[in-house]
């Protein structure tokens, strides 16, 4: 799944892994970013306009975006989890204009905050154990990577302060 915009809009297209043959999967002129898969590879999770917002798409084609439902003005770059297919991270701003690390239960559509950085954490990237996300923690200087437990809160640094900016996007 990929965004592409030959077209004009952003749009959500699916290939063969080899990028061959992409298929248009959205139609609007709302800009969209960051497709995951969903375990099972039926959906599709995106970030959309206005906000963003996270929405969900067959990904097989045939139906409109459907909106998940959350309690933020802000929601972006989600990340279905592999191993439980109602879990999904994402980056949601929260009071002060900080951004957290949230995990959306899609079965009932309850969004919690699992992140508590000082600053900003975002960026999330499962880990395979469905319970730990990889993700960008940041202040105004400095970037580093760090691996957050979604249940407890707590986070474990694995960058040097000094190294240069990180993205868990890229993980």
């Amino acid at each position: 799944a990929m965004v592409l915009t030959g077209e004009g809009a952003s749009e959500i297209y699916v290939s063969s892994a080899q990028g061959r043959s992409p298929v248009r999967k959205t139609r609007s002129d709302a800009v969209k970013s960051s497709p995951s898969w969903s375990p099972d590879g039926s959906q599709i999770v995106f970030a959309m306009d206005p906000g963003p917002q996270l929405y969900v798409i067959p990904a097989g084609g045939g139906g409109a975006p459907r909106r998940v439902a959350s309690g933020f003005s802000y929601m972006a770059e989600p990340d279905w989890c592999r191993t439980e297919r109602n879990k999904i991270a994402c980056t949601v701003r929260v009071a002060g204009g900080k951004y957290q690390i949230a995990v959306v239960d899609v079965a009932t559509g309850q969004t919690k905050v699992a992140s508590k950085a000082a600053y900003d954490a975002i960026e999330p990237s499962w880990l395979a154990d469905g319970r730990h996300v990889v993700c960008t923690v940041r202040d105004r200087r400095s970037s580093v990577l760090a691996i957050l437990d979604t249940e407890t809160g707590h986070s474990s640094q694995i960058t040097l302060n000094d190294a240069q900016a990180f993205q868990a996007g890229v993980w």
